[in-house]
């Protein structure tokens, strides 16, 4: 716990200010990719900008699959934690329809009222606080976590060329083949977790999609248009530093609450 408050919390954060120093200044990237790839500046900008987004949903999906696993603490944090797949989303819609406001309900965690008498002054200003003011953050965390309308977002047909923007080629089957995963429907949250795989693990943004569609366009390929600015990338970075802080803040009031014999009270 103590190595996750100070270290492992804020690795999607770390790695976005990375990418976003890149981002601004390419200097001996767009030198040493330019010179000897042929890779041109915009090209290495929407690289920068996908992995960008792509840490901001893993950062969610750390946030509340690690909320989600202090939910179940008698199994242990770390278990939960390292085995948790789709828990974490389970985790967000309940919080978001939960009538609960206290994070004593919300997480299992003993109330205010028995911990003034086992903290001092200082210790139960600070706990108080965080009662306070996580339940807030997680609300609007979870929030972005819920279905939503990405019709605008998802194209099947012709697409035009944008500047500032990334392509994710979302499923792919050539003509005369059956799907082997079929492209959910587009109101689904998972489209998130979908552009993330399809980032993180594949790497399926196109830069050229114009001519991708006019070569193979009697295949099926739904694909997701992502506009992006500096704005837009330094907001998800500010959500990416709120999750790692109050992931760290929630480590740190656990830590303090064991050492008192009241985490299981």
């Amino acid at each position: 716990m103590t190595d996750f408050m100070h270290f492992g919390c804020y690795n999607h954060w770390v790695t976005q200010e990375s990418l976003f120093e890149q981002f601004n200044h390419h200097g001996y990237v767009l030198h040493k990719f330019n010179e000897e790839r042929g890779l041109f500046e915009h090209q290495i900008s929407k690289v920068h900008a996908a992995k960008i987004y792509a840490e901001f949903v893993a950062a969610i999906e750390d946030y509340t699959s690690f909320f989600y696993a202090i939910t179940k603490k008698k199994n242990g944090i770390l278990y939960e934690y390292a085995n948790s797949r789709s828990e974490g989303r389970d985790f967000s819609a309940f919080v978001q329809t939960t009538t609960s406001k206290t994070l004593s309900n919300i997480l299992g965690l003993p109330p205010l009222n028995k911990l003034r008498s086992n903290l001092n002054s200082d210790e139960y200003k600070s706990v108080r606080d965080m009662y306070k003011e996580i339940p807030k953050s997680l609300r609007r965390i979870t929030k972005i976590y819920q279905p939503a309308d990405f019709s605008g977002l998802v194209k099947t047909d012709v697409p035009t060329p944008e500047s500032d923007s990334f392509h994710v080629i979302l499923d792919y089957t050539p003509s005369g083949h059956k799907p082997k995963n079929r492209f959910i429907d587009v109101s689904d949250l998972s489209l998130m977790t979908k552009m993330h795989n399809k980032i993180k693990h594949r790497f399926l943004v196109v830069d050229d999609i114009v001519s991708m569609w006019e070569s193979i366009s009697d295949d099926d390929f739904p694909y997701a248009i992502v506009p992006y600015t500096t704005k837009w990338l330094k907001a998800l970075m500010d959500f990416s530093s709120d999750m790692a802080n109050d992931i760290a803040s929630l480590c740190k009031l656990i830590l303090l609450l064991d050492d008192r014999n009241l985490f299981d009270t």
